[in-house]
């Protein structure tokens, strides 16, 4: 199962890597959809976890160029990662 998360998180905090990096930010929004989600699964990684919080954060400065709906989910998922990452 760890194998699995792994996986996951590796593929997930590269493919958004990649929107990012592209012309049009309109789909970022369905990456965050599940946003609590992704950050249970990418949490017990710290690399990943690193990864998302500042993919997050270049997310947070790019706010003029994304969706207001994106950017909050972006924001709920920064801060759940946060939360959480304290608490364990």
């Amino acid at each position: 199962m760890q194998i699995l998360l792994k996986s996951f998180s590796a593929n997930f905090t590269r493919l958004l890597t990649d929107a990012l990096k592209e012309d049009t930010l309109t789909h970022i929004i369905h990456f965050f959809s599940k946003g609590s989600d992704v950050v249970q699964c990418v949490l017990p990684f710290s690399v990943y976890s690193k990864k998302l919080a500042t993919i997050c954060a270049k997310i947070s400065v790019m706010y003029s160029k994304i969706e207001s709906d994106a950017l909050i989910l972006a924001f709920s998922a920064l801060r759940n990662l946060i939360n959480w990452s304290q608490q364990k």
